[in-house]
């Protein structure tokens, strides 16, 4: 992905880009990337899928079935205008308020940055050993748990969600947080501010750039893997904003498809071996009990494509059920034979493994997310506005992810996803999840304007990556675990004024 905007990238090192301005972030296309990101991701990993469930198209349902073995909501009259409300108006709510923040505010509020100052030798040497530690503590990680003796478990579905699992057991919370954003981050400033010029940067990025994607590798997650990419790639990216037109589109549209190439490779390896076991045998190959969401299995002579989504499948073979219940081992097979007949999905594994990996990012949020008017406030009362506060020892955190999981999947322990809005109404309802959606919205906004005017180059790079990470992350989770996760943007920030404070204070003292 980096080769892709490095000419780009080159010119803005040498000094012919210049700072964003306020006339960009007031008139231009740039003022809308968080936003564009926010609904690019929605759309494929939650809207079209949803618009499938609820128009009840019967090759979608009985393949998500089939893949998942969870069940597809039904919906009332009522919750059919919840979801609709909260799929379709949420969004514009939340466009409505980062438009008002960056139309109207932005220049009111944040100066300009101030000049750009290089930075000396002494910060590059600082930030290279920073970024050795941080890979160097990555490594051990790694080696403690393992993780280095399980390359093979990419061929492997069992043995890839087996993997993960065991790293989940073996990692700590902060070595999650150094692998999945210190290490990235500071590969980015190390990219940024690197001494050298012309072939000799271009090598010395694409070697740190590859360490943080094959040590992330190990990590088993394709989550992993993109955000890495985005931290990175999208740091040069966004440092070469400056220069606009259309070959920096380009770039970026290139980008977006190698990077969609990517997570779809991801998809596909762990099934496509004619050897590849199916997730039920994932916990003997990690050897414990992880509580895996599979499906059971089906019972046929071929190796079965599965994913992460997984549940309970209805009683009748050829109803769907939108309440949760307890269902038999037999009942489960014969919903799935007979959607495997329907569909003539025994036929040929590669038809499988093809419809899994166009099923698997369309269904990512879009069926747990239509469960949620299905749940609240019928099944479950409405939770009440969650700002974090049983952090500071009062309340309780919501666990709509469990509840919404044990709805779609009765007797299978884990937990779903759903957009930022979704979470939301089962906290205050369908009015609040707009309102909050208008102020999500603007909070967006007001990040990414402060972000891109009020810093200098480098900060200006990374905080911006940081605030279209956080959009990604909302638009298939909510607010409070896309802040306070091992991925989470409290961390990002954090980093980010670390850098800062750093930057400034090494200029001052050290800039040659």
């Amino acid at each position: 992905m980096w080769c892709i905007f490095w000419r780009c990238w080159s010119d803005q090192s040498r000094g012919k880009g210049k700072m964003v301005s306020h006339a960009v972030m007031q008139n231009g296309w740039y003022r809308f990337v968080p936003l564009l990101a926010f609904l690019a991701v929605y759309t494929i990993t939650c809207l079209t899928g949803a618009i499938f469930f609820l128009l009840d198209v019967e090759a979608f349902v009985l393949l998500y079935e089939y893949f998942s073995g969870a069940a597809v909501p039904v919906l009332g009259g009522y919750e059919r205008f919840v979801a609709i409300c909260l799929l379709v108006a949420a969004p514009c709510f939340m466009a409505a308020g980062y438009t008002f923040t960056t139309s109207h505010l932005v220049c009111r509020i944040f100066p300009s940055a101030g000049t750009e100052v290089q930075p000396g030798k002494y910060m590059q040497t600082g930030v290279a050993l920073l970024f050795l530690v941080s890979a160097s503590i990555t490594v051990w990680s790694l080696l403690k748990s393992g993780a280095f003796n399980e390359l093979a478990a990419w061929t492997d579905y069992a043995a890839y969600v087996g993997a993960r699992w065991k790293l989940f057991r073996e990692l700590g919370y902060f070595e999650f947080v150094n692998i999945y954003l210190a290490l990235p981050v500071i590969a980015a400033w190390l990219a940024l501010i690197v001494p050298f010029r012309g072939r000799a940067r271009f090598a010395a990025v694409l070697v740190i750039g590859l360490v943080v994607v094959l040590l992330t590798f190990f990590l088993f997650q394709k989550k992993s893997i993109i955000v890495s990419v985005i931290i990175f790639g999208g740091a040069l990216l966004l440092d070469a904003s400056a220069l606009f037109g259309r070959e920096w589109v380009k770039r970026a549209g290139l980008g977006i498809v190698i990077l969609t190439i990517a997570y779809f490779l991801a998809v596909i390896v762990p099934v496509m071996s004619d050897g590849s076991r199916t997730a039920e045998q994932s916990s003997e190959v990690a050897g414990g009990d992880f509580g895996v969401q599979s499906a059971a299995p089906t019972g046929t002579s071929q190796p079965e494509v599965k994913g992460e989504m997984s549940g309970e499948a209805s009683q009748d073979s050829e109803a769907r059920i939108g309440k949760p219940g307890t269902l038999t081992e037999e009942e489960i097979q014969h919903r799935r034979n007979y959607i495997a007949d329907r569909m003539a999905l025994h036929e040929s594994r590669a038809k499988q493994i093809w419809l899994y990996t166009l099923m698997a990012p369309l269904t990512r949020t879009s069926a747990s997310a239509l469960f949620y008017p299905v749940v609240f406030p019928d099944e479950h009362p409405y939770y009440g506005i969650d700002l974090g506060q049983d952090i500071l020892g009062f309340g309780h955190m919501p666990d709509d992810t469990i509840v919404v999981w044990r709805f779609m999947n009765p007797n299978i322990s884990g937990s779903a996803s759903a957009p930022y809005q979704f979470v939301l109404y089962s906290q205050i309802g369908l009015i609040g999840a707009l309102a909050g959606s208008l102020v999500v919205g603007a909070a967006l906004g007001f990040a990414w304007a402060w972000s891109q005017i009020s810093f200098g180059r480098e900060i200006r790079a990374l905080a911006g990556c940081g605030v279209v990470l956080f959009a990604i992350y909302i638009a298939i989770d909510g607010v409070r675990n896309s802040i306070f996760s091992s991925y989470g943007m409290l961390w990002y920030l954090l980093m980010i004024l670390a850098i800062w404070a750093v930057s400034n204070i090494g200029r001052l003292s050290f800039s040659r």
